[in-house]
């Protein structure tokens, strides 16, 4: 299964813009958090769930299968007890499986080490879901839309070019790059390559990317 690459090496490398405002409310687990059910993560086992948003539908999915799992979220976290709820709080202590549903991709690439070497300080095995390239679709429809953020983010950050005239690998490349989405909330979306990270891609859709790593590997 091999990864798309850009044209260019670069990336945003701005302050995060994302406000921790991408929650979704909806029907159970996301697809490929299901996917993950009896391959990386199965009954009994320790799980942490890293940024496991407002609602914890992840979590709470896995709980209800028989995995004990703690979900920390920082931006939409409470007070709470995380292996019950979603808590603000971090864990502490080692687990089985640590693994993140869409945050990397919501993150500009230094954060997103620094949220790399996070988890991989609590479990032996690390799983990252991230989006793939439907993010170019949603860009090239935004703009002909008429958004001005998406224009406005890549000529300050990407070059002075037309996102409306762009062949798809100049968008691809683009969007490995990142690009500003939408101004209230801000919301901000890239596509993670992290095959350069010594990262397995064991599982890919148009719609989303699952990588792999255990210690030692």
């Amino acid at each position: 299964m091999l990864e798309i690459v850009p044209i260019s090496n670069r990336v945003y490398e701005g302050e995060p813009i994302e406000r921790g405002g991408t929650s979704i409310k909806g029907q159970g687990a996301a697809p490929p958090a299901r996917w993950l059910w009896g391959r990386y993560v199965r009954p009994g086992m320790k799980v942490l769930d890293y940024g496991a948003g407002k609602y914890g539908r992840n979590a709470i999915h896995f709980r209800e299968k028989g995995a004990h799992v703690y979900a920390y979220d920082p931006f939409n976290g409470e007070d709470t007890d995380g292996w019950t709820g979603v808590s603000k709080t971090p864990p502490t202590g080692r687990f089985d499986v640590a693994f993140t549903c869409y945050v990397l991709n919501v993150l500009p690439a230094p954060t997103e080490d620094d949220v790399i070497e996070i988890v991989e300080g609590f479990a032996p095995c690390q799983v990252h879901i991230t989006r793939n390239i439907d993010i170019l679709d949603s860009v090239r429809e935004s703009v002909e839309k008429g958004s001005k953020v998406i224009p406005r983010f890549v000529a300050e950050h990407y070059g002075d070019v037309d996102v409306a005239t762009m062949d798809r690998d100049a968008l691809f490349d683009l969007c490995c790059f990142g690009v500003q989405t939408s101004e209230k909330p801000q919301r901000f979306q890239r596509i993670p390559l992290l095959s350069r990270k010594g990262f397995k891609l064991v599982k890919a859709t148009n719609r989303y990317k699952v990588f792999h790593r255990e210690d030692g590997s």
